[in-house]
């Protein structure tokens, strides 16, 4: 079994614990590695790239990357690796992107939006779903 990882989205991060919790307990039946990644949208619009300053992308890029590494310490990861992945551009396509370079076995996606009354999956846990190299779990 190859790494597990995690798609988190850090504008939900209060809603993403069954993903790490399921994430963590994938992993730990295996004793693989588990790869935390978020995903900045900047540069994937070609027409608001230009009016992104570098510094806003590098201290998002800083702050994105705090965020990650907090979620290392949590209790769901307790004795596995871990590791953080900060990326940028479209975020279904970079996170199958990853799961491909790293040979993941199974990518784990929140599927809940809550800023719904009804509960659908979004656009980036269907593209997921749908195109990802491996498994997918949805978790709602």
């Amino acid at each position: 079994m190859g790494p597990v990882l995690v798609a988190i989205d850090l504008e939900h991060k209060d809603h993403a614990d069954g993903a790490l919790r399921s994430a963590g307990a994938l992993a730990r039946m295996d004793a693989v590695p588990v790869h935390l990644c978020y995903v900045l949208p900047y540069g994937f619009y070609s027409y608001v790239a230009p009016y992104i300053p570098q510094d806003v992308v590098d201290d998002t890029k800083k702050r994105a990357q705090a965020d990650l590494d907090g979620f290392k310490t949590i209790a769901h990861f307790e004795g596995l690796t871990v590791v953080t992945h900060v990326l940028q551009g479209g975020v279904y396509q970079q996170i199958l992107r990853l799961a491909k370079d790293i040979a993941a076995d199974t990518i784990v996606v929140n599927a809940v939006r809550p800023d719904q009354h009804v509960s659908t999956m979004g656009p980036v846990a269907t593209h997921v779903a749908r195109y990802a190299p491996c498994k997918v779990l949805l978790v709602r």
